[in-house]
């Protein structure tokens, strides 16, 4: 959020960052929920993907361009299917 203010007697415009956790994607495992936990954490561009049976898997880039954007999508899809074996689809994703 970003919003017009005051502060330290300063008029501009100022960026309003939530500390408020996120919540994971329903319905993940154990091990998927502490996988969604480091994805939180990652800033820059990023993907969560998970199957229908359970699995899920997530990736992250340095660069914040379109293809880093894509490619992080596709890896985090990568990733699933190499576990699950079967579909796969991003959930969430950052730039």
């Amino acid at each position: 959020m970003v919003e017009w203010g005051i502060r330290g007697g300063v008029l501009g415009l100022f960026a309003v960052v939530s500390t408020a956790a996120v919540a994971a994607p329903s319905g993940l495992n154990a091990a998927c929920t502490k996988m969604y936990a480091k994805y939180e954490a990652k800033a820059g561009p990023k993907a969560f993907a998970t199957s229908t049976n359970g699995y899920c898997g997530w990736a992250w880039r340095k660069k914040s361009t379109d293809a880093e954007f894509e490619a992080a999508k596709a890896k985090a899809v990568g990733f699933c299917m190499s576990a699950a074996g079967t579909d796969c689809q991003v959930v969430e994703s950052a730039r």
